[in-house]
């Protein structure tokens, strides 16, 4: 085991008193939560984890703060600045090797995550009705678009029908999503009769 970083205090941010024996003790009882291996590997938090494996590290309020901020804060001695987020170079939500961290934008930390392939993306096979994120099925499409086109129904009163947003309805009526194509109506068919497409 590595010792923890030196100059191990969180300051104001979080002893308002500034009580500066209690500042130092946070640091302690942070390092005191984290297995330090060599400066190269990640330096895993070993208390509570949040449902993405986030450390949390709790200092009397709420839920805590993510720790690999206060990691950032402790190296650094200061917090990310304004609108900023603390991304792992790692990409190990567990981590709070100082090594391993960087201040980023929202922008950057997106980028980051598309980088890495965290991003949801939808299969891209799976379309419409097939998509298991779809609200809508291809009846509802084709009832939108029919109210729109014969009856001029707005977008707004069509979204609040049929639970979508506007934007989606508008996307629908406009066939830019939703799209039928004979590859789209081969592959549904082959799909719900189990034949290969």
């Amino acid at each position: 085991m590595r010792s923890a970083p030196t100059g191990s205090w969180l300051g104001p941010a979080l002893c308002p008193r500034n009580d500066m024996a209690r500042a130092i003790t946070y640091g302690d009882r942070f390092w005191s939560k984290v297995d330090i291996s060599t400066p190269e590997n990640c330096w895993i938090w070993m208390a509570f984890k949040d449902k993405n494996g986030y450390g949390r590290f709790g200092v009397g309020h709420g839920n805590g703060i993510v720790a690999h901020r206060v990691s950032f804060f402790l190296t650094n001695g200061r917090w990310p600045g304004p609108g900023l987020f603390v991304c792992h170079h790692c990409d190990n939500p567990s981590c709070v090797n100082p090594a391993h961290l960087f201040e980023g934008t929202p922008n950057d930390n997106v980028q980051d995550a598309s980088r890495k392939g965290r991003m949801h993306k939808p299969h891209p096979k799976a379309a419409g009705h097939l998509n298991h994120q779809a609200k809508l099925t291809w009846d509802t499409v084709r009832a939108i678009r029919a109210e729109r086109s014969e009856v001029g129904t707005s977008l707004s009163k069509l979204a609040k029908k049929y639970g979508t947003s506007k934007r989606n309805v508008l996307d629908i009526v406009h066939n830019r999503s939703w799209i039928v194509t004979n590859e789209l109506v081969h592959r549904s068919i082959c799909i719900q009769s189990g034949i290969a497409g």
